[in-house]
Parts: C-alpha cells; structure tokens; sequence
C-alpha cells in the first residue's frame, strides 16, 4: 500500500492551484411554502402562460440576489404568468411581491382572471436605479394590494409590469409587512426534514458470475437497429460488420414485437391506448421465432448477438391483455408507456417472455433499454403502494418534496424495485446458460437534468450496464463546461467503468455530423477508461473500421486491466438528490461543476483518479486501496461515511475535502455539528458568496504553496515592470459567483490566507491526523476551473 508524502500532496493541490490559474424534483403544482400563516413561493415557478404574450416575456434568469438565485426578466412585454395554488382557508389575502425596479411603475395581477382585461393594474414605486439594479439592496418588498382567494385551488396570475419579479408572500394577516429575514425562515422551512425516516434499501445479493465472452468479444460493438432499413437482412448486416472489424451485435431486434407472415413486426406502445386499433390478421403476437434469424446470422460470422428490449416503446401484448398491470401517476392515471407495474404479476410474465426466447433462439444476451421509464414520482400503481406499505407500514407520499424523508425512500424504493428486477433476469437467464449477458440502461448520464433514477448499485445487479451520451450536449451544464468537447465522454466514461468493475460497461453515443472526428475521438476517449464505445452504426462504415481497427489489438492489455489506484474522487447521490436538487438547477450545476472541475485538475496533472459512490465512502477497507481521497463539495455524508474516512486517514490515507463537505447527513439535513470539523480540525461557519478570489505570491511559508510557480507567479499587469503581488484563480466575470466558508481553524493546523473575500478567510488548511493527513478546502475549489 502506497501512503501520500507530502510530495505527493503538493502534487495534487499543486494540479488544483496551477489548473485554476489557467483555467427539483418537479411538483404538480406550484412549490408554495407555507411561513408565517401566508403562502411563499419564487417567482419563476409558474406553471404555465394562460393567454397569449410575446416572446421573451417571463423568462427565467439568474440572479445571485433573488432568493432562490433566479428571477424573471422581459416583464415589460405583453403577457400573463399563471400559477396554480392551493389555499387553506377563503379569505383576502395581502400579496407581497420581493423584485427589483428601476423606475416607478405598474404592474398587471390577478386571481382565477380569464384575461387580461380581468386583471388589475397596481402601482410600484422604485426599489433602486438603472444603474444599480445589480447591486445589493436592489431587490425590495413592495405591496401589490388585496385579492380575494377562495379555499382550495387558485389561479393567481401576474401580468405586464416592467420589474424583475423575485418571489411572492401573500398573506390574510394585513397587518404584515415582510423583510428578508422572511427568505431566512422560509429556507429554514424548507430545509427541515418532513416525513418518517424509513429503512435504508439494500439488495441482500449481486451478480458475481458475468459471462466470459463480454471481456473478450464485447469491446467492438456495432450498436444499431438494422431492421429499420429494409434493404437489410440480418445476414447482409452481419457481413458488413464483421468485415468492419466489430466482434458483435448490440441492440438489434425488437423485443417484445410479434410476427407477421414470419417476419418481425413491431407497434409503438402508444396503440395500446387507440381504440381503433387491432393486430393485422395472421398476426402471432406472442412468437418471437424471428429473434433466431437475428442469431444465426450472427453466429454465422463468429458474432455475438445481443438483442433488444423495448417494452418501454414497443407494444406489449401482456399489456394489451392486462391493461390493469400499467403503471400509474400519482393521480391515478394510467402511464402511457410502457413497462408495467413490477409489482404486479406483469413481472414474472415479463421474465418468463425472456426465460422462453433464452431457450429456443440461442441469444447471447439481451440489451434492455430504458428501463426507468415510468411516471414522474414514481409509479403509484394499487400493486406498487401496497408493496411499499407493507414493507415499511406507511403509505407513500403524493407530492413532491426532497426534504420528505418519506418521499426520499419512496423515490429510492423505485430505483430499488428495478435493479431487484434486473437481478431477477440476469439470475433467470445465467439459469439458462450461464453465458448469457444481461446488460441494462440504467443511465446516470442523464444526472444534467436532475433526474431522480440514479443509484451507484445498479452495476452489482447485472453483467453489464449500457449509458447514453451525446444528448449530452445540449444540457446547460455543458455551456458553462470549458472543455474540449472530446473530453465530455471522460467522467461520464470512467464513472461507468467504476460501477461495472469487473464487469461491463457500454457507452452508446451517436454518429453525429462530424462523423470521422466524433467517432474516433468519442471512442478513443470512451475505450481508454475500460468501457466499449457503442457508436451508432450504419452508412459510417469506413470510419467504424478505424475505430474497430484501433481497439482491436489494444484488446488483450485491456483484458482485466484494472485502474491504478492514487486519487479516489468521490461522487455523491446523496448531495445531488437530497441537497443539490433540493435546491434547484443552480445548486445542481454548481454541484456537477464542483465536481467536474476538480475531475478536469486531476486529469490535466496526469493524476490517476477512479471515481467512488457513497457505498464505496462507506467502506474503509475499500478507501485503503487509494492513496487519497477527494470529497469535491460532498456535503451530505453519514456517521458511518465519516468514520470510515477517519479510520483511512488515522490509518496513513489522504483525504482532500473541499466547501461544505460534511455539514449535511446523508438524507440532506442540516448538522448541528459538521461530519468531518473534528478529522478536519476546522470550525465551519457561515457561507459568504465572494466574487473574486485571490491566492498572495507573498511571504508563502507553506511547503504546498511556497514554490516557484506560485512564488514566482503573480499575474502581469499591463504596462507594468514587476507581476501583481497575487494570483487571481477565480473572478466572476460572466455572471459567475462562487462560495467560500468561514473557518476557524485549531491547533496543529497550518492555514493559507484567501485574499478577495474579505477578513478572516483561508483558503487551505493542512493537518496530520494519525499516519494520515487532511486538506480542506473552505472554497468550492472545483468552481475555480471555470475561471
């Protein structure tokens, strides 16, 4: 085992200090709160635009002042905002309205209005200049007047109103007047944990057995439907790919499709709702004899043939004959994809259907795609409440809410649920033959969007796991993500990779228009983190060829290749689902950037990092196989998590955390007392929003910081003989912010000063705890790579 020297440790913090230089859960209504007797909610959380406005009117922007960092903009044009809320008691209500305005004005409002000639108009008087609107104090309370709101459901409406609306209070006490110190409480509120904590969900075994062929014959997939072209059989496109150089099929069929006159024939699920609808006549709904034309051709020119699982999107004749298995909403409405309820016996037909193809046809595997598909929050099912009622005697929640311990098991429960089913197929069908691979789309590359299906589990439960990116790029995080765009596969890569290990992991991405440069370098990138890069195939046979000819005799080295084991950066589910999505979107992409940011450091200073979960966090015995681990902003960790990293770092491990690691447990509630202050030997205080920082070139008596580079390193003035006495590593120039902690450090802590942020801020602090050693970050450090 290798412990990190200080040597070692200037490398890592060096990486980070010379790169920066260089360098909601949806609800169905509006997220109302309710705080002091009246109803609170953002401004930009509207649910819809009741008449017609013009483009731009209402468009959401950020904003550092705004409560919920966001505000509206464009409000000067014509148009109306609705938003839906529910009011406990009929009365006239005061409505508060937090904005900012540059001049005197009128704003349009109302309630349950049909159109604009139904709203009132309201005078506004200024909260602040023109030229001040982006400074502190501009955004101010101003009454809007009385509405009268019946019990039950509302629709207040805001109209045309040259202001930047922040948030709204209404309240029936007319007597109030709101301040900030309203925001204070009411994300006080919001934070408190509702609901009963509920047992935490395990698997109670795992696939350890994965079929041998994936290792070896699985690296050069050619991944497409080829029976979309009818100019194909599945014979001439076994040719093409073998000829190519790919050594197997992914993807490629229909399942759970029928046949007609012999052949493979396929409906979209939506026919299952049309009542016109019927199966052409000769239709065999239930013969997937066509699955072994697929295989033969396959195995005919030595390729493995995996087959396609599409009973998110495909007609699904045990569906048809059972609509009463279908998912549900949480309004009871029948979800109009598909799978069904697994709770319900659609669940043991669906294997079966698979068990009965593994049999007869001589698949090699199968390729399940999308199998979270499902009702926003959840399937809500008679069969699924029941199960989850019984397993924890409380019935589940029905609105959104990531601060309802209940609701966090409820969502985990339908995570859960699916990798129970992807370990009941895979445990079926290595029944039938043990080398038949179960590989499953259980994505986390859709994390951009704060979606709410993620678990690191999922790579225990199946011989393989596929993930999509390319859509990717169209994800707002990578607009502020200043990466070469190859480089957008590495983390989402290497992530998948750490999940599988040791079994399978596939990337699908698209062909693209840039078609030679996106597959190679796409693949390239994708192949050199362990996983097989799945490129869409078809009409892109040349440059396949590179790229097969290229993996073709990295093979063998790649064969039970294993990562060094240095810099272990963490990733936490709990901190993206329980306190980033929490949040909002901002929070999110700060997170993902925190994240992202020290991932790009450690690759660009040529540091071996593997990407761990919060169970691996867990595990001290698992941590001891790095030389130090990374907590990028990992705020929600549990007591067992922190002791385990106590254990590694008293043991001679190196633990780099960073911001506000630690100051949340693992179901995103807030600690009276930090996880890690005492491991960490810091105080963490409050949260300052700094906009630049700066890092002295002076009288540095840190060995991490007193060197050439930094030392030597101010940044150039202009017209100017000597450097700046400082290095500036983050500026918030582009409507950038980032965060820093107040800390107060104890004994035995050596601490550098941050510059920019005011007095009393550090910017690293250092100790030795046992064998091992700390450094702690009180700055969302990641943040500084995109400077």
């Amino acid at each position: 085992m290798r412990f990190p020297t200080w040597v070692q440790w200037r490398l890592v913090m060096r990486g980070m200090l010379v790169s920066s230089v260089l360098g909601s859960l949806a609800a169905w209504a509006v997220p109302a709160t309710s705080v002091a007797g009246g109803i609170f909610f953002e401004a930009e959380d509207y649910d819809g635009r009741p008449w017609y406005g013009d483009r731009g009117f209402g468009t959401r922007m950020a904003e550092p002042l705004a409560s919920g960092r966001e505000a509206l903009a464009g409000m000067w044009r014509p148009g109306a905002l609705s938003y839906v809320l529910t009011v406990p008691k009929e009365n006239d209500y005061s409505v508060w309205l937090r904005c900012a305005v540059p001049d005197d004005i009128t704003i349009q409002l109302g309630a349950n209005a049909h159109s604009a000639v139904d709203l009132q108009a309201v005078a506004v008087k200024a909260t602040t200049t023109l030229k001040e609107l982006a400074a502190p104090g501009a955004y101010q309370w101003r009454s809007l007047g009385r509405l009268a709101l019946q019990a039950g459901e509302n629709t207040f409406l805001l109209g045309q109103g040259a202001q930047r609306p922040d948030c709204f209070f209404l309240t029936p006490d007319a007597a109030y007047v709101p301040t900030d110190d309203l925001l204070a409480r009411m994300l006080r509120e919001k934070q408190a944990p509702k609901g009963q904590l509920l047992p935490e969900l395990i698997h109670d075994r795992q696939i350890t057995q994965h079929p041998a062929w994936l290792g070896q014959n699985a690296l050069r997939p050619a991944y497409a439907h080829c029976e979309w072209d009818r100019s194909n059989t599945p014979q001439s496109w076994a040719r093409m790919v073998r000829a190519a150089g790919g050594n197997c099929l992914v993807g490629v069929g229909e399942m759970p499709a029928g046949t007609l006159d012999g052949k493979l024939k396929a409906f979209p699920f939506r026919k299952i709702d049309d009542p016109d609808f019927a199966y052409p006549e000769g239709y065999r709904k239930n013969d997937h004899s066509w699955v072994r034309e697929f295989t033969d051709a396959g195995h005919a020119e030595g390729l493995q043939v995996v087959m396609y699982g599409g009973a998110h999107r495909t007609l699904d004749p045990i569906l048809v004959d059972h609509p009463e298995w279908r998912q549900q909403d949480a309004a009871g409405k029948v979800y109009r994809h598909g799978f069904g309820s697994w709770y319900s016996p659609y669940r043991a037909a669906y294997i079966d259907r698979w068990v009965d193809v593994a049999r007869q046809y001589g698949i090699d595997g199968i390729m399940v795609d999308m199998l979270f598909t499902g009702p926003q929050g959840g399937d809500y099912s008679p069969f699924t409440v029941r199960a989850f009622a019984d397993r924890f005697g409380v019935e589940p929640p029905r609105q959104a809410d990531p601060r309802n311990l209940t609701w966090q098991r409820w969502v985990d429960f339908q995570t859960w649920t699916r990798e129970e089913v992807m370990l009941d197929v895979t445990e079926a069908l290595h029944a039938v033959n043990p080398e038949i691979a179960c590989i499953w789309n259980q994505t986390t590359g859709w994390i951009f969007k704060g979606r709410e299906y993620l678990s690191s589990r999922a790579g225990r439960c199946a011989d393989g796991l596929l993930e999509e990116m390319g859509w990717e790029v169209s994800h707002s995080i990578f607009g502020e993500r200043p990466l070469p765009w190859p480089a957008q596969s590495a983390w989402q890569s290497l992530f998948l990779h750490c999940r599988t290990a040791p079994g399978y992991g596939q990337m699908w991405h698209p062909n693209g228009f840039y078609t030679q440069v996106n597959h190679e370098a796409f693949s390239y990138s994708i192949f050199a983190n362990g996983i097989a890069p799945a490129v869409v195939t078809g009409g892109n046979w040349d440059h396949m060829g590179k790229v097969w000819g290229h993996i073709r005799p990295c093979e063998s080295a790649m064969s039970g290749a294993t990562l060094v084991p240095y810099v272990a950066l963490h990733f936490s589910e709990n901190t993206l689902n329980w306190q980033a999505n929490a949040i909002g979107p901002e929070a999110r992409n700060a997170y993902l950037r925190s994240v992202f940011g020290v991932f790009q450091a450690l690759l660009e200073t040529h540091l071996p990092v593997a990407i761990i979960s919060d169970d691996d966090l867990a595990d001290a015995a698992a941590l001891r196989r790095h030389a130090t681990v990374f907590l990028p902003n990992s705020t929600c960790l549990s007591d067992v998590q922190a002791a385990s990293l106590s254990a590694y770092v008293q043991g001679g491990g190196g633990l780099v955390a960073a911001f506000e690691a630690g100051l949340y447990d693992e179901n995103g509630t807030r600690r009276s007392s930090p996880a890690l202050s005492g491991l960490l030997g810091v105080t963490q205080g409050t949260v300052k929003r700094s906009a630049d920082w700066y890092l002295s070139t002076q009288d540095q008596t840190h060995e991490i910081t007193n060197i050439p580079e930094i030392m030597n390193g101010g940044d150039p003035a202009q017209g100017s003989r000597e450097r700046k006495p400082s290095i500036c590593f983050f500026n918030s120039r582009g409507g950038r912010a980032a965060e820093v902690l107040r800390t107060t450090a104890v004994v035995d802590v050596a601490s550098i000063p941050l510059i920019g942020a005011g007095k009393g801020y550090s910017i690293l602090h250092t100790r030795s705890a046992g064998v091992g050693r700390t450094a702690y970050f009180p700055i969302d450090v990641g943040q500084g790579y995109y400077a």
